[in-house]
C-alpha cells in the first residue's frame, strides 16, 4: 500500500494512463481498420471499444480520492480552506484560460471566414457556460456542443465538486461526513430517473457517485483500514470478476442497469483502486484523525 504523505503514488499515475487510454479507444476505436461489422472478432471487441466513456469515471474516482487525501493534509493549516483553494485555482484555471483563449480565437476567425473548421469552432450556442463552467448543465438541458473545449464538462463537474466538498469536511464530523457520501450516491441514482441520455451523463448531480465513491475510499486510507485489504484478495478479486462482467454486459446489451449504470461503473473502478492501493509497497499508513 502506498504512503500518503508526500510524492508521487506510481499505481495513481497508472490508473490516470489507463483512463486516458479509455477516452482515446472510446473517441478513435471505431474510427480504426478491423473486423468486418457481424464477425466474431467485432462481436467481441466491441464492448471494450465501447467502454471507453468509462474512462471519465475512473477519473472522477481518482480526484475524489485525491482530492479528499489533499485535504486532509492540509487541514493542519490554520488557513486550509483558503490554501485549498489558491491550489486548485492555480493549477486549473491558467491552462483552462489558455483553452478557452484558443477557441475564441477560433470561433472568431470561423466566423469572419479566416479558416474553415466548423467541428473545432463552429458548434457554440452558449459561449458565457465556459466562463461559468456551466456548460455541462447546459449540454444536460439543451444536448451537447461538439467543438474545441466541449471536452471541458467533465471538468466542470469537478470544479463544482472542488467548491463544495471542502465545506463539507469543514464544517461535519466524521460520521456526517461519512452519511453525506452515502447520501451523495442515492442523490445521483435518483437525479438520473429524472431524464434522457444527455441528462444523466452531462448533469452535475447526475455524475457525483464516482466523485464520492472515491472520496470513501481515501477515508478507509486516512482512518488506516488498507491493511487489512491484502487479506480480503480473494473477495476483491471476485467482487472485480462480476463488476466487470457487468459492465461488459451493459456494454453489449447497453442501458440494462438504467440509473444505476454509472453506479456500478464506479464501484467497478473504486475496487480497482482499492487493490491498487492495498496490494502495492508495503509502508506504513498515517492515520489522520481529523477524518
Amino acid at each position: 500500500m502506498h504512503q500518503l504523505t508526500g510524492g508521487r503514488v506510481p499505481e495513481l499515475d497508472g490508473l490516470r494512463g489507463c483512463a486516458i487510454l479509455l477516452v482515446l479507444i472510446f473517441h478513435f476505436g471505431y474510427g480504426i481498420p478491423g473486423p468486418a461489422p457481424g464477425t466474431f472478432f467485432a462481436y467481441v471487441l466491441a464492448p471494450f471499444v465501447r467502454l471507453g466513456w468509462s474512462g471519465v469515471d475512473l477519473f472522477f474516482v481518482l480526484s475524489g480520492y485525491l482530492i479528499t487525501i489533499s485535504l486532509a493534509q492540509l487541514r493542519s493549516h490554520r488557513d486550509w480552506l483558503r490554501v485549498f483553494y489558491l491550489r486548485r485555482a492555480a493549477r486549473v484555471l491558467p491552462l483552462y484560460a489558455v483553452m478557452l483563449t484558443l477557441f475564441l480565437i477560433g470561433v472568431a476567425a470561423q466566423s469572419t471566414g479566416l479558416i474553415e473548421l466548423p467541428r473545432l469552432f463552429g458548434d457554440h450556442r452558449q459561449l458565457w457556460t465556459y466562463f461559468t463552467f456551466a456548460q455541462n448543465d447546459y449540454y444536460a438541458l439543451a444536448n451537447a456542443d461538439y467543438n474545441w473545449i466541449s471536452v471541458s464538462w467533465s471538468l466542470a463537474i469537478e470544479e463544482k465538486f472542488y467548491l463544495v466538498f471542502p465545506l463539507l469536511i469543514a464544517i461535519g464530523s466524521k460520521r456526517a461526513l461519512s452519511i453525506a457520501l452515502a447520501a451523495t450516491i442515492i442523490l445521483s441514482i435518483t437525479a438520473r430517473t429524472f431524464g434522457g441520455a444527455d441528462w444523466q451523463y452531462f448533469f452535475t448531480l447526475c455524475r457525483l457517485d464516482s466523485l464520492a465513491v472515491g472520496a470513501a475510499i481515501a477515508l478507509i486510507a486516512l482512518r488506516g483500514q488498507l491493511a487489512g485489504i491484502s487479506r480480503h484478495r480473494l473477495r476483491l478479486a471476485v467482487a472485480l470478476a462480476i463488476l466487470g462482467g457487468a459492465i461488459l454486459a451493459d456494454a453489449k446489451w447497453k442501458g440494462i442497469f438504467g440509473c444505476f449504470t454509472f453506479t456500478v461503473f464506479a464501484l467497478f473502478y473504486g475496487a480497482i483502486l482499492l487493490a491498487a492501493l492495498g496490494f502495492g509497497p508495503i509502508n506504513r499508513i498515517p492515520k489522520q484523525g481529523i477524518f
